[in-house]
């Protein structure tokens, strides 16, 4: 039975689209328990044949269009079979007990709405460069959360530009009234290079997330 569905948008990531299908893969989640859904925003380099290498391991959708990412990762939900979602960038990888930490949150907190992990940030060569917690950082990756509750937010908004990650991250912690769960392992790699050096934290600083009420954030000791 699929618990989780692992989203990845693509979009000219052929150099590190492999990385982060493979990071999806090995993860010590039962495989039988997930499955990873690859939408491709019709890519013009070598993604697609990077892409469809790994065969009926992972579920591919290739639009005929490019429509931008917030369409992408909305297909992708429409697409989920899991009660539960993640999101990896393309260019980003994850630990491999990614999956496996955050679902025994779930499991023994039912409650809760979203799991975050805090982010481990990489070069292109994978060298590890800072560590950052998940609230102080502007990004969609490193956190499970539960599908209902992002259909109730209204998930992504297709008309957004380069704030649709902040507005989707916004209303989705309110929807959750404070059922947050904070972790301190950094199971995210979030990957720095030329092309995202502009993201930074001052998107979470806008939505002052901190200031939110948190009603599960105790550890499981």
């Amino acid at each position: 039975m699929i618990k989780v569905s692992v989203i990845i948008p693509s979009y000219n990531y052929g150099q590190f689209i492999g990385r982060a299908i493979r990071s999806a893969l090995d993860q010590t989640y039962p495989k039988s328990d997930y499955e990873i859904i690859v939408v491709d925003d019709c890519s013009t380099d070598n993604s697609k044949d990077i892409i469809s290498a790994f065969g009926k391991k992972i579920k591919t959708i290739f639009l005929p269009k490019n429509v931008g990412l917030p369409a992408v990762r909305n297909i992708g939900i429409f697409n989920a079979r899991g009660d539960y979602v993640t999101f990896l960038d393309a260019d980003d990888c994850l630990n491999k007990n990614f999956i496996q930490s955050a679902m025994l949150y779930y499991e023994f907190m039912p409650q809760l709405q979203l799991v975050a992990h805090d982010v481990t940030i990489i070069a292109d060569n994978d060298e590890h460069l800072d560590k950052v917690m998940w609230d102080e950082y502007n990004i969609v990756g490193g956190a499970i959360y539960k599908l209902e509750t992002m259909y109730y937010c209204g998930l992504f908004d297709e008309t957004k530009g380069e704030d649709e990650d902040f507005d989707f991250l916004e209303r989705y912690t309110r929807e959750t009234n404070g059922y947050i769960k904070f972790t301190d392992l950094p199971l995210y790699r979030y990957r720095w290079h030329e092309n995202n050096k502009s993201k930074g934290r001052e998107i979470w600083q806008r939505v002052n997330i901190q200031n939110l009420p948190k009603n599960c954030t105790q550890s499981l000791n």
